[in-house]
């Protein structure tokens, strides 16, 4: 029995022409993306949603697109440190006036 993500990959890397590794980071961003959008929308209150929900909808999408094998381990390591350098904020300034 053959993978249904890899034979999306590769349809969609014929279709359109292009590498079949780019196809997989291209069909994981939409998965991303798309889970990103329904997932606000579902867990998000009447107000804007808190980046809590925003956090947990980008994980889940990038979490689920590495295990179907459309991401490379580099792209989630990639965002980790991204997402770290958001939270520390090391280049911020210090308000030193008193």
């Amino acid at each position: 029995m053959t993978n249904p993500f890899e034979d999306l990959q590769t349809a969609f890397s014929n279709v359109s022409g292009i590498d079949f590794t780019l196809a997989g980071i291209i069909l994981g961003a939409i998965l991303t993306v798309a889970l990103l959008i329904a997932l606000t929308w579902i867990l998000g209150s009447d107000k804007r949603a808190d980046n809590t929900t925003f956090l947990i909808s980008a994980g889940l999408g990038i979490a689920l697109s590495t295990a179907v094998g459309w991401f490379p381990i580099w792209i989630v390591i990639f965002v980790a440190i991204i997402l770290v350098f958001i939270i520390v904020n090391p280049f911020g300034g210090r308000d030193t006036t008193e």
